[in-house]
């Protein structure tokens, strides 16, 4: 298990090769919005 993901949904953010952010479980796109924010352009 290269990443040890141990439940679906499983999100890993990648920056540079390496994991930068992991999201578990499900969620909205609210949510996921405001969790990945950090890496989406301004416009999002």
């Amino acid at each position: 298990m290269r990443f040890n993901v141990m439940s679906i949904p499983t999100l890993l953010v990648f920056d540079k090769g390496q994991v930068a952010k992991r999201l578990v479980g499900a969620k909205g796109k609210g949510a996921l919005l405001q969790e990945l924010q950090e890496f989406l352009p301004p416009s999002h």
